[in-house]
């Protein structure tokens, strides 16, 4: 950590900081993590999760506050919002679009899977 500070500081640009941590969640829906972990185990990775140290950090360093988190999040949301509202009035692409841009040459057998969905399509 020190030396992505040292290299933020002195204009070298940001760095990557990699969090290790422990899954905290079910893989997927169909998932149910407690057939095989303990409570125990679960909440002892909680009490590690690093998101979670460091805002702990940051706040105890007085550079961080609840204020200042609830701003970031409502900007975050806002962001969000404007990425899913382009993606959503997007003009949907025809059923070829995912092979005709994905090889120079198309597969013989992905031209197969072209021409059924094109088939299909026109049900």
């Amino acid at each position: 950590m020190d030396f992505a500070l040292k290299r933020a500081r002195n204009g070298h640009g940001g760095s990557v900081l990699e969090f290790v941590t422990y899954r905290l969640a079910d893989h997927t829906t169909a998932d149910d993590a407690r057939r095989y972990r303990d409570d125990a185990e679960v909440k002892a990775g909680w009490e590690r999760e690093p998101h979670i140290r460091l805002r702990k950090y940051l706040t105890a360093e007085g550079v961080w506050s609840e204020a200042e988190e609830a701003a970031w999040k409502e900007e975050c949301n806002r962001l969000s919002d404007i990425e899913v509202n382009a993606y959503l009035e997007t003009k949907t692409q025809p059923v070829e679009a995912m092979f005709d841009y994905m090889y120079a040459e198309l597969p013989h057998d992905l031209a197969a899977q072209r021409a059924e969905a094109l088939a299909w399509e026109k049900r």
